[in-house]
C-alpha cells in the first residue's frame, strides 16, 4: 500500500529549491533538493516548483507535474531550474470553461524549439523574445 518518489533538481548552486509534492491523505510536503520520499500513500501525486529569488531568479522548466504512486513501485520526476535571461520575458495562460476537475490539454511551442505542456492556468517564465503559438 505504499510506495516511493524520486525527486531529482538540478540547476542550482548554493540556493535551495522551493518544490512541494501535495497528495492522498493531506499529504503536503516541501523539498528543497534533490530527495527520495518513501513510504508515500499510493495515488495521485501533484509536484509544484516555485521560483527560487535569492541574488538570482531561477525558474523551474517544468512548474506542475503529476505522478501516480503504486504499491511497491518508486516513481521519479526531474526538474531543472535554469538562472533568469535579464532579456526574458513571461507568458500568463489563463485556460476557463472547462467542467471541475477536467485538465486542459495546450501546448506552448516557438520556433526555435521550445515546447510545454500546460494543464491547468499558468505562467511561463523566462522565455526568449519571440513569437510563440498555443495549440489546445
Amino acid at each position: 500500500t505504499v510506495g516511493a518518489l524520486e525527486l531529482t533538481i538540478g540547476g542550482l548552486t548554493g540556493v535551495d529549491a522551493s518544490v512541494v509534492v501535495t497528495g492522498p491523505n493531506s499529504f503536503n510536503q516541501t523539498v528543497k533538493a534533490s530527495s527520495k520520499l518513501e513510504n508515500l500513500a499510493t495515488g495521485d501525486y501533484t509536484i509544484t516548483a516555485q521560483d527560487v529569488v535569492q541574488t538570482d531568479t531561477y525558474f523551474p522548466d517544468k512548474r506542475e507535474q503529476s505522478v501516480v504512486i503504486k504499491t511497491g513501485e518508486s516513481s521519479s520526476v526531474s526538474i531543472t531550474y535554469s538562472k533568469q535571461n535579464p532579456n526574458a520575458g513571461s507568458l500568463e495562460v489563463t485556460i476557463t470553461g472547462l467542467p471541475s476537475g477536467t485538465n486542459a490539454d495546450v501546448s506552448v511551442s516557438d520556433p526555435n524549439g521550445f515546447s510545454q505542456g500546460i494543464t491547468t492556468s499558468s505562467v511561463l517564465s523566462n522565455l526568449t523574445p519571440g513569437n510563440y503559438q498555443l495549440t489546445a
